[in-house]
């Protein structure tokens, strides 16, 4: 499995949680700037944006969005806000909004509902502090 993060400060966090914490050895996380050419079976994709007005950021970058998608053999999960993209008219977040309209209408699209603390409980986030301070800008 290989998990991909567009941010550095999020791939350390998700090691230092998933290899260290919770000892997964066999979870491969990389940033997306390097994950270029690799494959696994399955990919994670965790955009770490919340989009709107407050934009993509590296999200919007097409090669970077085509690096992240390409590399799943068996299975791609997207994790992100679904109105990230409706933020501007640029390729990146069309490209973010067509994606997620295929999977929509391929019944393949998985919406947690609530607040920021239930997801985190549900989530079993070992230490919220850290979710809420890279997830809340």
């Amino acid at each position: 499995m290989l998990i991909l993060s567009y941010y550095s400060e999020e791939r350390r966090i998700l090691s230092e949680i998933l290899n260290g914490s919770y000892g997964y050895k066999n979870v491969e996380i990389s940033s997306v700037d390097s994950a270029q050419g690799k494959e696994k079976d399955v990919v994670i994709v965790s955009t770490c944006r919340p989009g709107g007005k407050i934009g993509l950021g590296f999200v919007a970058d097409r090669q970077r969005q085509c690096v992240a998608m390409s590399g799943a053999r068996d299975g791609l999960i997207l994790v992100g806000n679904k109105r990230m993209g409706n933020g501007g008219q640029s390729s990146g977040q069309q490209c973010w909004k067509d994606a997620v309209n295929y999977f929509a209408g391929q019944r393949r699209l998985v919406s947690v509902p609530g607040n920021r603390t239930a997801i985190q409980e549900r989530l079993n986030i070992p230490n919220p502090q850290i979710f809420s301070e890279v997830h809340g800008r």
